[in-house]
């Protein structure tokens, strides 16, 4: 909510627009007061969790133009290192399972997090909760267009799909590694045993 309050400011179209939505004129001296008000009376907690999941999940199933344009960097990357120094794609296959361990790592680690802060909120008592959500509810209610500065970075951002979209194209790298070292023929005449412990650790992580 206080980052919709700050839109009036840093969005003011879509701050009118919204506005309009919620049947309030955007000339009335008091907006700010009449915008939180129905905010907090309209506001329904369900409806935004199953945004929140909605979002996530096509985050997940479709492919960001972002995504896209990141796989083609990395790939014009190695094509050029191929190029002008002569490294072979399949010289940085070691380097993908690293990239894929330190994202699944990152991705468990986030999750933790999120438990622990979920528990942590879960065991706390009912009336030291009321009175922080009174407090956050008040500062909300006095809150400047300014107050989003003092905000954290996660609290800004969605760091989560940051963090999806780089699992996307670890991922996608991933495969496209898996099908060049199990296809190449060459290589798994001369170099099998090498070979056959990449794709181990390609079929590991995809069974994870």
């Amino acid at each position: 909510i206080t980052k919709m309050v700050s839109w009036q400011t840093k969005r003011p179209t879509v701050f009118k627009e919204l506005l309009k939505r919620l049947d309030i004129d955007d000339e009335a001296p008091d907006v700010s007061p009449q915008f939180k008000a129905v905010i907090h009376k309209e506001f329904s907690f369900s409806a935004y969790l199953a945004l929140c999941v909605a979002s996530g999940v096509t985050d997940s199933i479709q492919i960001h133009p972002l995504t896209w344009f990141m796989v083609l960097v990395v790939f014009g990357f190695f094509a050029t290192m191929n190029w002008f120094v002569m490294i072979p794609l399949g010289s940085w296959t070691p380097g993908f399972i690293v990239c894929v361990i330190g994202c699944l790592i990152a991705m468990w680690g986030i999750v933790l997090r999120k438990r622990y802060h979920v528990e942590r909120v879960i065991r706390s008592d009912e009336t030291a909760q009321g009175h922080i959500i009174a407090q956050r509810t008040a500062s909300v209610g006095s809150a400047n267009p300014d107050m989003e500065e003092h905000l954290r970075f996660h609290q800004r951002h969605n760091t989560e799909i940051i963090m999806l979209r780089g699992l996307q194209v670890v991922l996608f790298l991933l495969c496209y590694e898996f099908a060049r070292v199990v296809l190449d023929v060459h290589d798994w005449k001369t170099n099998p045993g090498m070979h056959m412990l990449y794709c181990g650790f390609f079929v590991f992580f995809f069974l994870i």
